[in-house]
């Protein structure tokens, strides 16, 4: 059972088959993906959640839950998220993946990080170890073009 956290979380069902720890920096995303099940599953406003923004004093809520993670031995990766996009373009200007990968390599956790960033993730990629995982969707409406 996790410790006593705020904003890193165990997901439940399926999400939990995939990743046993997870935390969403952003509220929304911007990369409007007409299939994604994140605003139905978060039941925000398709419109709203297209517009992210960080979570409140979601760096501060990563440290102290990172700290207790650590206290307790957690060895399990976090993943780089669930319900938004690390890499989305508005962490161009926040830069709150990279912050929250220092975070989280300070407290002796690994990540997993799941994006459709492209080249904007590029910048971390001097902080992920042997220990981390990087993951990608490619994604288009045209079939032969995804398959590409």
């Amino acid at each position: 059972m996790l410790a006593n956290t705020s904003v890193i979380y165990e997901p439940k069902g399926k999400a939990g088959e995939y990743s046993k720890l997870a935390v969403n920096i952003y509220s929304g995303c911007g990369h409007r993906c007409e299939y994604c099940y994140a605003p139905s599953f978060m039941r925000t406003p398709r419109e709203t959640f297209n517009q992210p923004t960080p979570r409140k004093d979601i760096l501060q809520k990563i440290k102290q839950d990172a700290t207790l993670l650590q206290k307790e031995h957690e060895s399990r990766p976090v993943l780089l998220s669930f319900t938004c996009d690390p890499y989305q373009p508005v962490d161009e200007y926040h830069q709150l993946t990279r912050q929250t990968i220092q975070i989280l390599h300070h407290h002796n956790l690994n990540v997993t990080i799941l994006t459709k960033g492209g080249k904007r993730a590029e910048r971390d990629f001097d902080l992920l170890t042997h220990d981390d995982s990087f993951e990608v969707t490619l994604t288009n409406f045209d079939n032969k073009l995804s398959l590409e």
